[in-house]
């Protein structure tokens, strides 16, 4: 059921209260600003306003000068494996391939082709007090081009770590990769870690890269895999462990003081996640033990005071 906000209309029914007002004012109503890192930057897409909607509000807002960028796809550039990628050793990246590697490449070069000389992306920008909003699309065929490459990215990905794999001691480089999942595994912090970003920002923090390109990358990954699957087994055996001692448990949060004048089933949760997760070296709980330690008698006894009606707006 919707929550009423303070002036009593459903947060169901605010979209539609927006859309009115923005109507009945003459004002145009522009999607949520995006995540771009720049300050004082409003990015727009076709899905959110078209190009002739956008340039009626640029001169609406009284926009002097629209900027615009047209980019034409150049398959040769598109493809082209920079010599930053190769290895050490200096030979055309090209020639390290393994077989797959060759033809995802040889792939990606005939889809690109056709494509050569058209135009793959617009840009038009203006800007209003000291805000810039600009407006992008991107050519449907040119985001599957880009998702065609970073496939065959990662295959080069994969053929590079073998080949260095194969030229190493494979005994010391298990032992390294097993210190390093160790590490991961000790760490409160990626014990907790609930996303693969997390875990892996964790984990380049740890161990930055030492300038070995594809090989470290390689490595990480492996490692990652292996101290996350760790990981939810250690949890899995120190929750088995909780859920025989929950009585054990409940007195002890009881006695935490924890949940003393805390209101609410949410509030309560968050206050007994925090206990386990403390209690338990880092991992967070499961839904089910966690329902479980809160079910027992002498915490579902203590009496939750109802929360305070919020005062009406005057």
């Amino acid at each position: 059921m919707a929550q009423d906000t303070p002036d009593g209309i459903g947060i169901d029914e605010l979209p539609a209260v927006i859309r009115q007002w923005a109507a009945d004012h003459d004002i145009y109503l522009l999607p949520a600003l995006s995540t771009a890192e720049e300050q004082h930057t409003v990015c727009l897409e076709p899905q959110d306003i078209t190009l002739g909607a956008f340039c009626g509000l640029a001169g609406a807002l009284g926009a002097r000068v629209l900027y615009q960028d047209i980019e034409e796809f150049d398959a040769d550039d598109f493809t082209l494996i920079p010599r930053a990628l190769a290895d050490d050793s200096g030979q055309d990246p090209e020639e390290l391939l393994d077989e797959d590697a060759r033809r995802g490449l040889i792939s990606v070069r005939s889809q690109a082709r056709p494509h050569h000389g058209r135009i793959c992306s617009v840009e038009a920008c203006f800007v209003h007090n000291g805000v810039a909003h600009i407006w992008q699309a991107t050519a449907p065929w040119h985001d599957e081009l880009a998702a065609e490459w970073l496939d065959f990215l990662a295959l080069k990905e994969h053929a590079e770590g073998e080949r260095r794999e194969q030229e190493e001691d494979p005994a010391a480089e298990e032992a390294r990769q097993a210190a390093m999942t160790q590490q991961l595994r000790d760490l409160a912090e990626f014990r907790s870690a609930r996303t693969a970003t997390a875990r892996r920002e964790i984990a380049e923090r740890l161990f930055p890269d030492p300038d070995d390109g594809y090989h470290h990358s390689w490595r990480l990954r492996h490692v990652l895999a292996n101290a996350h699957a760790a990981v939810q087994l250690d949890a899995k055996a120190v929750y088995e462990d909780f859920e025989n001692r929950l009585d054990e448990l409940a007195d002890e949060l009881l006695a935490s003081a924890l949940l003393d004048h805390v209101h609410g089933a949410g509030p309560r949760r968050i206050r007994a996640a925090d206990f386990l997760t403390q209690r338990s070296g880092g991992y967070p709980p499961p839904v089910r033990t966690l329902t479980l330690l809160l079910g027992r008698p002498q915490l579902k006894a203590v009496k939750v005071p109802a929360q305070d009606a919020l005062p009406l707006p005057h």
